[in-house]
C-alpha cells in the first residue's frame, strides 16, 4: 500500500508539468492499483479510495476503473465526511464548482445497498464482481449518518448559482424514502438553494 500511496502522491505534484503521455501513463498506473484492491469491505482506507477516484478523474481513467471506486465508497458511505465528498469538478467554467455527478452516482451504489434483489452492474478495473455475494443492506444507524451527510452536502452546494435544479433533486431524492427520520437539513438546504435562485432571478 506504501507504494500505491507513493505513487498517488506524485500524481498532484506532476500532473501539471506533463502532457497528454505522462497522464496516459500514470492513469494505466491507477487502474493497476484499482485492479488490484482486495474485494472485502473495509480492506482499504477511505481516505486513499477517494484519493484514488480523484486522480481517476483527474487522468480520465476508464469509467469501469471509476465505476468501481464510487461502489466501493458507496458501500463504506457511513464512514466517509463532508470534505470527503467535495470532489473538486474538472468540467467548464459554467460547470459547478464541485463535482457533482461523481457525488450522486456514489449515492445511487450506497443507496443500491436497500436493496439485496437489486443486482448491482459489474465495474471494477479487471472484470472480476465486486462484493459478489451482493450487497448487505445497511442498517437505520448508517442511514442516518448518511441522511445527514447528504443534507450537509447540499446545503454546501445549494449556493452554487451553476447548480441546475435536477442535480440539485438527484441528490436529494438519492436516498431510500425511509433513510430520513429528521428532515431538517433538507429543508435548510432547499430554503438556501430558493435563495440563491431567487437572487438570480432578480439580477437577471
Amino acid at each position: 500500500m506504501s507504494y500505491a500511496e507513493k505513487e498517488l502522491t506524485s500524481l498532484y505534484n506532476l500532473n501539471n508539468k506533463k502532457g497528454d503521455t505522462f497522464k496516459g501513463h500514470e492513469g494505466i498506473v491507477v487502474e493497476t492499483i484499482v485492479g488490484l484492491l482486495p474485494d472485502e469491505k473495509m480492506s482499504v482506507p477511505l481516505t486513499f479510495l477517494f484519493g484514488l477516484l480523484r486522480a481517476a478523474i483527474m487522468l480520465d481513467c476508464a469509467a469501469a476503473c471509476r465505476t468501481d471506486l464510487e461502489r466501493r465508497i458507496g458501500s463504506q458511505l457511513d464512514l466517509v465526511t463532508l470534505d470527503d465528498l467535495l470532489i473538486p469538478s474538472l468540467m467548464s467554467k459554467d460547470d459547478t464548482l464541485f463535482d457533482v455527478d461523481v457525488v450522486h452516482r456514489i449515492l445511487v451504489n450506497f443507496s443500491q445497498q436497500d436493496d439485496s434483489e437489486d443486482e448491482m452492474e459489474d465495474g471494477d478495473c479487471d472484470g472480476d464482481g465486486f462484493e459478489s455475494d451482493g450487497p448487505v443492506s445497511p442498517s437505520q444507524t448508517a442511514l442516518d449518518k448518511v441522511s445527514r451527510l447528504v443534507d450537509n452536502y447540499l446545503v454546501q452546494i445549494a449556493p452554487e448559482i451553476n447548480l441546475k435544479l435536477s442535480k440539485f433533486i438527484d441528490v436529494a431524492g438519492s436516498l431510500p424514502a425511509h433513510a430520513r427520520t429528521v428532515h431538517d437539513g433538507l429543508y435548510r438546504a432547499i430554503d438556501v438553494y430558493l435563495k440563491v435562485s431567487r437572487s438570480m432571478f432578480m439580477i437577471h
